[in-house]
């Protein structure tokens, strides 16, 4: 197999589905060296512009919130700065990934990069972990993984054969809205045992020493209520309730490619 120079992964993936996914892709796409910058922590946030040189693939790579790339993770992103070869990576709750992967692909464009190829995954949505409702359980699951992997393979495939152009995936510009701040967040029931792992995994730092989540920081990553070991998170704002029992009857989706 013909090895890449450099791969970059840049993503935010407060649950782990967006980091599985690019770590599928990198084994796939087997460079001599793979570095990722991972945005998910506020304590590795990026205060200016990333450069990256042309020898250097880059992955764009973020979950999707009401069909747009979540803005922390857009605002991170659109710092990466370059002139080669870059991949864009969406993953989303099993609904739709609407305008996330364009934004992703309008974002690598402008900034300097020259998109060989794109992708829209799926991952479990955040409200089954703050829910009873199961909407894409235990996704990405092992052929999401190998469609992944095989992605990347056909990527080096491309660039050898020196099929560079840029590949425009679905989407609608202008963007539709993204997700509005709903002042919405886990209630924290009265099993907590006060471990602290939902402090520590927060990419917002919404929730404080009583562990109790903030609404007006909370983004409904549903990262506190995966981590949880007694599922002590648990959102029953009946609206979230309503739609999350809607999205747990809609048909499995596949992954969605663009090369």
């Amino acid at each position: 197999m013909v090895m890449m120079k450099k791969l970059l992964l840049a993503y935010f993936s407060a649950t782990g589905a967006t980091k599985t996914v690019v770590e599928a892709l990198a084994k796939g796409f087997g460079a001599n060296e793979i570095s990722k910058l991972d945005f998910t922590s506020p304590d590795f946030r990026a205060q200016e512009d990333i450069l990256v040189d042309e020898d250097t693939t880059v992955v764009f790579a973020g979950p999707v919130f009401a069909g747009r790339i979540q803005t922390d993770a857009m605002d991170q992103l659109k710092r990466i700065k370059g002139n080669g070869n870059a991949i864009c990576i969406c993953v989303y709750g099993n609904r739709d990934f609407d305008d996330a992967l364009i934004e992703l692909y309008d974002t690598a464009i402008d900034n300097g990069f020259n998109v060989v190829g794109n992708g829209a995954f799926i991952g479990e949505h955040s409200f089954t972990h703050i829910t009873d409702f199961n909407i894409a359980k235990n996704r990405p699951d092992a052929n999401d993984l190998t469609i992944a992997e095989n992605f990347g393979r056909d990527i080096v495939k491309k660039i050898v054969d020196g099929n560079l152009s840029n590949i425009e995936p679905k989407g609608n510009r202008p963007y539709k809205d993204g997700m509005s701040s709903l002042l919405v967040a886990p209630d924290t029931l009265d099993t907590c045992i006060k471990c602290g792992k939902c402090i520590t995994v927060c990419p917002v730092n919404a929730i404080n020493t009583e562990f109790k989540c903030n609404p007006d920081l909370c983004i409904l990553c549903g990262a506190c209520g995966k981590v949880c070991p007694v599922n002590a998170k648990v959102c029953t704002v009946e609206p979230l309730i309503q739609k999350s029992k809607l999205l747990s009857t809609l048909e499995k989706r596949v992954p969605k490619l663009f090369i």
